[in-house]
């Protein structure tokens, strides 16, 4: 009331039936012109990443979310992912600001969270336990689908005459051989040699003899189990 009759209370104040002044709004808060109530008073609308307290604005949490004006009865509940749960939130078409959240437990190493749940990681790939995603194997490894460490990933296996390395697949040297997928080359007996990439131990041979109709000779030589013998007057 004022001495020319009513008027209405201005915007950041309120009153009561019959009041002669207006009230203030608290301290950050606001209201429109003509509120009644001091439940009128409001802090500004927070932005997108910000949701409203009874203390203003607080900025959301990890894993969460929020449109412009987002308010306690609008926002999306919080949700802490730990080891324990995994949380995953789906917006409602009908209720842009209604969130579901479905819970599930978390992934085995091996497998990932995806949006129905866990599911295996695919070949090439690997995860600990309770992931969301698969971590890639380094260049040039490769793994089983469901691999559970980086240390599974590994280079694909090496042909015969071949052994795996930290690098990949590396020729057997000389006077050594190796079948396939093998990890390291096997030596040959004592006194045989072979060539590098040999592939079997039958390529180990007594050192300059060539094959010739069954039997392996030399000039002036022949060959006994013990190696070659010269040949007698």
């Amino acid at each position: 009331m004022t001495e020319d009759g009513c008027h209405q209370c201005p915007e950041n104040t309120w009153s009561e039936d019959g009041a002669s002044s207006c009230n203030q709004c608290p301290d950050g808060k606001m209201s429109d012109a003509g509120s009644k109530s001091e439940d009128d008073c409001h802090h500004e609308p927070c932005e997108a990443g910000h949701y409203m307290t009874e203390n203003g604005c607080m900025q959301c949490e990890e894993n969460t979310w929020s449109e412009d004006g987002a308010t306690p009865g609008v926002k999306m509940e919080l949700h802490l992912v730990t080891n324990v749960q995994m949380a995953k939130c789906q917006m409602l078409d009908q209720h842009p600001r209604m969130i579901v959240i479905m819970n599930h437990a978390p992934c085995d190493a091996g497998d990932y969270m995806a949006e129905d749940g866990c599911e295996e990681c695919p070949e090439n790939t690997w995860s600990d336990d309770g992931a969301s995603s698969c971590n890639q194997c380094p260049d040039g490894k490769m793994s089983d689908a469901g691999s559970t460490s980086e240390d599974v990933c590994h280079h694909d296996s090496c042909d015969a005459g071949h052994h795996m390395t930290e690098d990949g697949c590396e020729e057997c040297p000389e006077n050594t051989w190796s079948e396939d997928g093998a990890s390291s080359c096997n030596e040959c007996p004592n006194g045989l040699m072979s060539s590098a990439g040999s592939t079997s131990q039958e390529d180990c041979q007594h050192d300059k003899w060539e094959q010739h109709d069954g039997k392996y000779l030399e000039a002036g030589h022949y060959m006994t189990e013990d190696g070659c013998m010269q040949c007698e007057e």
